[in-house]
């Protein structure tokens, strides 16, 4: 009986360590599927996890990374990226899990940030701040190689690890609440270079 109890609790004890090891993965917000990358870069990928597991990336356009998550439960590989293009997927694999992320794209990423003449959207702030002719170029907004990433606004007293926020492809409704200047900014660059474009914004008026 002893023995049976024993391999009883031997796998429970593997299992309760998988299931951990599993559903404490986690990878950053800015990963998610219709993500941008920079593209012909070694492109930096973190997250949180089980200490000690290995973190395996493998890019369908055939290039492979790993990690291991750190005593402090965070972790961090790299991948080098191709020149601009997709879509692609990446799969993350740990434990016996994997994780897939969809509708990949390469291209060129930038960061917008600043006060209120960067934070204000296209559909402007009425009927006191508006911007010109916003009706007629919200409409037009349709862009799917444009990628949209706005970090919600909050206080924290010190650096956080998670933001609140997602990626969009470039619709008239994701534009119209995006940022105007990072709009133009983005559209001009993926006219002129013609690869996808990422655009974050982190925003907040003095």
């Amino acid at each position: 009986m002893k023995k049976y109890f024993f391999f009883f609790t031997f796998v429970l004890t593997l299992s309760l360590t998988s299931n951990s090891q599993t559903s404490s993965f986690t990878l950053a917000p800015l990963f998610t599927d219709s993500l941008v990358l920079q593209q012909k870069s070694d492109v930096p990928i973190w997250g949180k996890g089980t200490p000690g597991v290995k973190i395996s990336v493998a890019a369908s356009w055939g290039k492979k990374g790993s990690g291991i998550v750190q005593p402090d439960s965070n972790w961090m590989l790299k991948i080098k990226t191709p020149k601009a293009g997709g879509p692609f997927t990446i799969s993350f694999s740990y434990g016996d899990s994997i994780t897939v992320l969809k509708n990949i794209l390469i291209g060129e990423v930038w960061l917008c940030s600043g006060q209120s003449n960067m934070e204000i959207p296209l559909e402007g702030w009425p009927p006191n701040d508006t911007i010109a002719n916003s009706a007629n170029e919200i409409q037009q907004a349709h862009f799917p190689k444009i990628r949209m990433f706005m970090v919600q606004q909050t206080i924290s007293t010190v650096p956080n690890f998670d933001c609140i926020g997602s990626w969009k492809e470039c619709t008239p409704e994701a534009a119209a609440k995006f940022s105007a200047t990072a709009y133009y900014f983005g559209r001009k660059l993926f006219q002129e270079l013609k690869v996808p474009i990422g655009l974050i914004q982190s925003t907040w008026g003095g």
